[in-house]
This record gives structure tokens, C-alpha cells and sequence, in this order.
């Protein structure tokens, strides 16, 4: 004898298909704040771009998204923040690290690099071999970069030196403002050996 299909249950299935069709991890990404002018919906599924004409332009954020990551540069680099949806939505990004600066997001078991790091490369434009320093204190460039480096990208402010050991200094770079993607023709082109975050100051020595 046919089972006959109870009402109840046409309204579990139709409360079903409407879950279903609902991205479990999505975020949207607002011009303004508030949640008004152009947006952007983003399933956070490995590593999504920003949508084209929101790029560095984000000010406000809401979703469902059980976590997600924020990045200062395309394909998941520069890590900035994570937010999830036990958090509250974002009205206003201003006076933080989000504000007109995000390039895309990624779920969070995609890798991320320290958020006081730099990342050199041996190529201009973020190609070759690369070295992620976690800038606090001195510390070295890696070995096979040493005098090497042609571009750099990374979420904090750095002093560079021409020597290790933090010596023969070349000068302040915030890479919050944004990243160095050719050092041809600045001081930096093939001389970095060292860096610093922004507040190192070098132990005196007694003569």
C-alpha cells in the first residue's frame, strides 16, 4: 500500500529546498556604510576576489559566514582580519584595517601569514622565490633573497637595512598604504639584508 505524502511533510520539504538554496558561508561586502550603495555576494569558499569595482573600496559587512579572512592583496595575501557571523555585522569600517582596502577573502582554512609580516620576492610584481618575515625586532632576510629582493608586499610598517644585523639603514616602509610591486629605481632593488618592525631601535654598544 502507497505511504500518502502528509501536508507536514511538504512543508519539511519545502522548508528544506529553501535552507538548501541558501550559501551556508556567504559574506556581503558594501560601498558605503550601513549597508547602502553597490555591493558584492561572496560564497566564502577557498579564496574569492572582491568583486570587480568594489576593490579597496569595502566600508560596511554582514553574512552567515562561519569564518572568513580578509586580505590587503589579491589571491589571499596581505592578511588583514577574520570575522565570523557569531560576531556583529560591521556598520562602519572606518577607522580600521578594512576600510577601502580589502582585495579578496578566503575561508579559514586557507593559510595565512602572520599579521606583522613582510613578504619579499626575487621578481618584480610578486614572482620567484619568496621569503615571509614576522617582523619584530631584527631579523634577517631569508639566505637566498638576501640582495636579491625586486618586490615586496606585506600588512605593517618595516624598517629596511642594506646589512644584516639591522645596519646601514634605508629607510621606513608602511606596507598598510600598499605594496611595492617593482624596486627598480629606489634604493631597495637587490640591497635588502635586514628588516625591523617601526619601533626597533638598535641596542647601544659602550665603546
Amino acid at each position: 500500500m502507497r505511504e500518502k505524502f502528509a501536508p507536514t511533510s511538504a512543508v519539511i520539504l519545502t522548508l528544506y529546498l529553501t535552507l538548501a538554496s541558501v550559501a551556508p558561508d556567504s559574506i556581503t561586502l558594501f560601498e558605503d556604510r550601513n549597508f547602502e550603495g553597490d555591493h558584492c555576494d561572496i560564497d566564502v569558499v577557498g579564496c574569492k576576489p572582491v568583486c570587480p569595482g568594489l576593490d579597496r573600496k569595502v566600508s560596511s559587512l554582514k553574512g552567515n559566514a562561519t569564518c572568513v579572512n580578509f586580505f590587503r592583496g589579491a589571491n589571499c595575501t596581505m592578511y588583514m582580519g577574520s570575522w565570523n557571523s557569531s560576531m556583529s555585522e560591521i556598520r562602519d569600517l572606518k577607522h580600521t584595517a578594512g576600510q577601502d582596502s580589502m582585495m579578496s577573502v578566503g575561508d579559514c582554512n586557507q593559510p595565512i601569514d602572520p599579521a606583522n609580516s613582510v613578504s619579499f620576492y626575487e621578481d618584480k610584481f610578486f614572482g620567484g622565490k619568496r621569503c615571509n618575515i614576522e617582523v619584530q625586532g631584527c631579523k634577517p632576510m631569508c639566505p637566498d633573497l638576501e640582495n636579491r629582493a625586486s618586490s615586496a608586499q606585506g600588512a605593517v610598517c618595516v624598517k629596511i637595512y642594506k646589512e644584516p644585523n639591522c645596519t646601514r639603514y634605508l629607510g621606513v616602509f608602511d606596507f598598510k598604504e600598499g605594496a611595492f610591486g617593482d624596486f627598480k629605481y629606489t634604493t631597495l632593488q637587490d640591497t635588502v639584508a635586514s628588516v625591523s618592525d617601526c619601533d626597533y631601535v638598535k641596542p647601544f654598544k659602550a665603546p
